[in-house]
């Protein structure tokens, strides 16, 4: 993992632009006690989380 800027690293999930749909999902996954939660996508696109 490339860390550039630990200040955008660590945002209120509320603010990414999730829709409320999405925003429920992503709350009930990262709740959860065992899994993963795979980010893709080209480098330099934000992915960093």
């Amino acid at each position: 993992m490339r860390v550039m800027d630990t200040n955008i690293l660590f945002q209120n999930l509320e603010k990414l632009s999730f829709t409320s749909t999405d925003f429920i999902h992503y709350n009930k996954f990262i709740n959860m006690p065992h899994g993963i939660v795979l980010v893709c996508g080209p480098r330099g696109s934000g992915k960093a989380l």
